[in-house]
């Protein structure tokens, strides 16, 4: 069985009003630039989506797992505007009508989920059209011996009141624990980031928890922020004396982003399931420096990563 991933497109709407993309900086812009300097990025994030998405359909996948943030949100409150949501559906469209699709919803497509946030929050609204593009927030299918979990990991971390939230977030830990202790055979979990782990090791999974082979996620963008994630969180563990959480960190592997962000981005993971073993591979189709607009490149000079 061949399964791809994809990851962290951060498709943003055309209204910049959504603040959905590194706000910020377009704050600090001089009024008549910003609008230029939002068109240039939001046209080269797209790029880079389809010519992912291209690529992707030449692999000939059984499945695609989408692995969370692939557009953007509004104010940081997730899918709580008709523009946001229309982009979500095209964008939802256009992973579809490669095969079959699986999604890990992100933070930034169900809203932030910290009552410490700046901005925004999770709400019923979005958690409900979240469902409605994407399908079942969390599944699980067989690819010969081994089980694939799909999990919404800002659910796991949900610190508000609402209780519509409140009953999913049961709703989904019930749902995991029933899955993965039905089955006696291997498993990989795919979440959009590393706070997964953390879920795991404090849920009664029994013996389950010692056939978890890999935590496949998304988020961290590049192999560098991730090494580093993962250093911070094994220390965290270790202090912690969780010897369990710290395999899982060292057995986890990033999809990279398809959004050149933090790099040239067009990134994805091939997973093949085959006599019993399981094999990853980073696979990418960067956007060539030509394609670049000259606004992106002088205006986005202030963040090293994204100026090539």
């Amino acid at each position: 069985m061949k399964i791809v991933c994809i990851a962290d497109s951060h498709l943003i709407p055309l209204n910049m009003e959504s603040e959905s993309f590194i706000p910020g900086h377009f704050e600090s812009l001089p009024e008549t630039q910003r609008q230029c300097v939002y068109d240039g990025a939001r046209q080269e994030l797209w790029k880079a989506f389809r010519r992912v998405l291209t690529s992707i359909g030449d692999e000939k996948p059984d499945v695609t797992i989408g692995l969370g943030d692939i557009t953007g949100g509004w104010q940081e409150g997730g899918y709580t505007n008709d523009s946001i949501v229309d982009l979500a559906e095209n964008a939802c469209a256009s992973i579809r009508r490669v095969g079959q699709a699986y999604f890990c919803v992100g933070n930034h497509e169900m809203g932030r989920y910290s009552l410490k946030a700046r901005k925004g929050s999770m709400t019923e609204r979005s958690l409900v059209a979240n469902e409605q593009i994407y399908g079942p927030l969390w599944w699980g299918i067989r690819a010969e011996d081994f089980l694939l979990v799909g999990v919404a990991s800002p659910l796991f971390l949900y610190e508000g009141m609402n209780e519509y939230i409140r009953e999913e977030k049961r709703k989904q830990d019930d749902a995991i624990r029933k899955i993965v202790r039905s089955h006696q055979g291997p498993w990989i979990v795919f979440a959009h980031d590393l706070s997964v782990v953390d879920w795991l090791v404090n849920r009664s999974l029994g013996d389950a928890i010692t056939r978890l082979q890999r935590v496949v996620v998304g988020d961290a963008h590049t192999k560098t922020v991730f090494q580093w994630r993962k250093k911070r969180d094994k220390l965290a563990a270790l202090f912690s004396g969780r010897v369990k959480m710290m395999r899982l960190i060292d057995d986890a592997v990033l999809c990279p982003s398809t959004a050149p962000i933090a790099w040239r981005g067009g990134g994805w993971l091939s997973v093949e399931i085959k006599s019993g073993e399981c094999i990853i591979e980073v696979k990418n189709n960067p956007v060539p420096v030509s394609v670049l607009p000259n606004t992106w490149r002088k205006y986005w000079s202030w963040y090293k990563p994204l100026h090539f």
